[in-house]
């Protein structure tokens, strides 16, 4: 998948006239991490966002995943410790909602409450409930996308499944 984890520095704290407070994280200390292939398993690697994205100054976050259009590998020169790094480009946030909806192969553990998605995004669903509703409408949503790849002319707007996707990602799952 092109989706990239965001880790966030640990915490720190600056004294205030109230009190210690939470100080704002610095772009450059956050960390991209992207599922790779290497031979036969999938690793975890560290990624770059190019400068000219859009995010490469940003240093909050809604979610903690981006999602990208592209990967390059790029020499760094003078470093022999890491003499390439991986670099992303056109990064931008996307809502957990549409990435459980057009991301990947999902897989429900119904029993530790959590969603995944090619083994890599985890969602919490927060209950039993929960998981097997995104699941069944994610499933009805795939088959809906499918009619329409092979049957183009098929008006899928009006279908209660992509009404409910369309209001569910409008107001990030918050309703009217």
């Amino acid at each position: 998948p092109m989706v990239a984890r965001i880790e966030r520095p640990a915490p720190t704290y600056v004294d205030g006239i109230s009190g210690a407070t939470q100080a704002a994280d610095k772009a450059r200390d956050i960390r991209y991490f992207v599922q790779e292939l290497e031979g036969t398993r999938w690793s975890r690697q560290r990624a770059f966002l190019h400068p000219g994205s859009g995010l490469f100054h940003e240093s909050t976050f809604a979610v903690p995943y981006v999602i990208f259009s592209a990967k390059q590998v790029q020499e760094q020169r003078g470093n022999s410790l890491h003499p390439t790094r991986l670099v992303l480009s056109e990064a931008s946030e996307c809502s957990v909602l549409a990435l459980l909806f057009f991301c990947g192969h999902m897989r429900v553990d119904h029993g530790r409450c959590l969603i995944l998605l090619d083994e890599w995004v985890s969602v919490r669903s927060g209950s039993i409930a929960v998981g097997a509703l995104v699941e069944k409408m994610r499933l009805e949503l795939d088959a809906i996308l499918l009619k329409k790849i092979q049957e183009p002319a098929v008006q899928i707007g009006r279908l209660p499944v992509v009404q409910a996707l369309v209001e569910l990602i409008d107001t990030d799952g918050m309703g009217k």
